[in-house]
């Protein structure tokens, strides 16, 4: 847990634009789970504080929607494991996983997925589509790896 009175708040905070444009708001604490744990451990932690969470998914944002003033935010970027398996015909990817790691995981085992058009953008939000990716097309999300 990241709270706003550590000193490496606001460096966490600002690196959490990828384009450098970053509303003015800030949230009281920033979570970053790497796992499940984490993740149900930083949901008890806003439980116990009263904090309204938002999340993060750990791509990009234009323009930084995912920051809100109070509560925690919920920085899903480092809960980026991927297991692929071919004879399971299974993956299991993290929410913070990006379109490059998830094809670098499927690619030795013959398979694919319909990522977006930037390499960076996380699988949690891309399989809905995009305006701008003709390849796109309406899917159910797919990372739901948390049991809280």
């Amino acid at each position: 847990m990241i709270e706003r009175e550590s000193p490496d708040y606001e460096s966490v905070r600002r690196g959490l634009a990828w384009n450098g444009r970053l509303a003015d708001r800030y949230p009281d604490v920033i979570a970053r789970p790497r796992d499940d744990d984490e993740v149900v451990e930083a949901i008890a932690y806003a439980r116990e504080h009263g904090l309204r969470i938002a999340v993060r998914s750990g791509g990009h944002s234009w323009c930084g929607a995912f920051m809100r003033s109070g509560g925690m935010l919920l920085d899903m970027g480092a809960f980026n494991q991927v297991a692929a398996s071919a004879a399971a015909e299974r993956t299991v990817a993290g929410p913070g996983v990006r379109s490059q790691e998830l094809l670098a995981a499927l690619t030795p085992h013959g398979r694919a997925f319909p990522a977006g058009h930037c390499p960076t953008e996380t699988e949690l939000i891309a399989p809905a589509g995009n305006a701008s990716d003709i390849f796109a097309r309406p899917s159910v999300i797919v990372n739901d790896t948390s049991r809280c």
